[in-house]
């Protein structure tokens, strides 16, 4: 899958299920950290993708998109991978998938966790529980269309890195029980 082509945006997207830590994690975004993205970017959008959906009551900033077969095509009005996670154990599948779609990501550092720094390149990350620099990485993402362009290409890389990594480590584990 090749990275989408920069555009224009005044969005980013969060992507997820109706998973209590999914809308904890949303929750904590629409309360703390949007009403600072909105008074630097009024025009700001949260495009919702997934089963979160139907999970969240609606609200003017969010533009909820459902679930969608093509998540490059979910991700290309609004390539910003937001992931305020606060809460979960694991790698953070969605913040492969946007990986994977060549869009940068903002997330906390709960949210990048199980994700070895060696495939980090693509994000900004930010200490739980620090709104203001959540809000102020998204701005600065938002503003610079070079500064999104380069964040994705280093995370559409990193993704087929982790990929032919995580192929190898099977193979390996499938050829010793061969």
């Amino acid at each position: 899958m090749e990275p989408l082509a920069p555009s224009r945006t005044s969005g980013a997207t969060f992507l997820g299920s109706g998973h209590p830590m999914n809308r904890e994690a949303l929750a904590h975004f629409l309360k703390e950290i949007l009403p600072v993205v909105r008074a630097r970017v009024p025009e700001f959008r949260l495009h919702l993708i997934g089963t979160i959906c139907a999970a969240v009551p609606d609200h003017p900033a969010l533009v909820k998109r459902g679930v969608l077969e093509d998540l490059r095509e979910g991700f290309r009005p609004a390539p910003i991978n937001l992931n305020p996670t606060l809460s979960g154990t694991g790698i953070s599948i969605k913040l492969l998938d946007g990986m994977a779609s060549g869009v940068p990501a903002v997330t906390t550092r709960t949210g990048a966790r199980g994700l070895e720094a060696a495939y980090r390149n693509g994000m900004i990350t930010v200490e739980d529980g620090d709104p203001g620099a959540f809000a102020q990485a998204l701005v600065a993402l938002l503003e610079s269309g070079p500064e999104r362009q380069a964040l994705g290409r280093l995370a559409h890389a990193d993704a087929r890195r982790w990929r032919e990594a995580q192929l190898a480590a099977l193979g390996e584990l499938l050829g010793q029980r061969g």
